[in-house]
C-alpha cells in the first residue's frame, strides 16, 4: 500500500508542477476534497472544493491567474494512506507581473490509487497582502489604460496638493 500511496502523490505533484491539469486531475478521486487556509474573499480558489469537476475549475483558475515560475514538492512523511509534503513555489500574477514565492504544507490522503483529500496550508496573511497589492496594481493599470485609450480629450492631472496640469 505504501508504494501505491507514495507513487500516486509523486505522480500528482509531477503533473501539477508543469501545470498538466489533465494528468493531475487523473490522480484525483471523483469525490476529492481539497481545502486550504486562504479565504475565498482573498483568493477565488481559496477555502474548500469538493468533486473532480470543481477541482478542475479550481486548477484552471490558478493557471489563468498565475504563471508558474517554480514548484518543488518534497515528501516529508508517510503514514498509512496519508502523505505530508512541503511545496516550495514561486508564481507571477499574469495581469500585473508581480511575483510571490513561498512554502505550502500539504497533507494528502490516498484511497485505491487516487487522491481523496488534500489539505494545504499557506502563510495566509502573506498571500492576503500580496493579493491586496496585485488588486491595487490592477486597478491602477485599468485607470491608466482608460486614460490612454480616450484620445482627443484634455486630461487634468493633479496630486490634490497643487495646481492642475493640463
Amino acid at each position: 500500500m505504501t508504494n501505491t500511496v507514495e507513487r500516486t502523490v509523486h505522480c500528482y505533484w509531477a503533473a501539477w508542477s508543469v501545470r498538466d491539469k489533465a494528468a493531475a486531475v487523473g490522480w484525483l478521486a471523483d469525490d476529492v476534497e481539497v481545502s486550504n487556509n486562504i479565504s475565498t474573499s482573498t483568493l477565488l480558489f481559496g477555502g474548500k472544493t469538493v468533486g473532480l469537476r470543481a477541482m478542475s475549475d479550481r486548477m484552471q483558475s490558478s493557471i489563468d491567474l498565475f504563471e508558474r515560475l517554480h514548484y518543488e514538492a518534497t515528501l516529508v512523511g508517510l503514514k498509512g494512506r496519508t502523505v505530508r509534503g512541503h511545496i516550495s513555489f514561486a508564481v507571477r500574477h499574469r495581469l500585473t507581473g508581480e511575483t510571490i514565492d513561498g512554502v505550502a504544507r500539504q497533507m494528502i490522503e490516498v484511497r485505491d490509487g487516487r487522491i481523496i483529500r488534500i489539505q494545504e496550508y499557506h502563510d495566509a496573511e502573506r498571500i492576503a497582502a500580496f493579493m491586496r497589492l496585485v488588486s491595487h496594481c490592477a486597478a491602477e493599470q485599468r485607470l491608466l489604460q482608460t486614460l490612454i485609450t480616450r484620445p482627443g480629450q484634455t486630461r487634468r492631472f493633479g496630486s490634490g496638493d497643487g495646481p492642475w496640469i493640463e
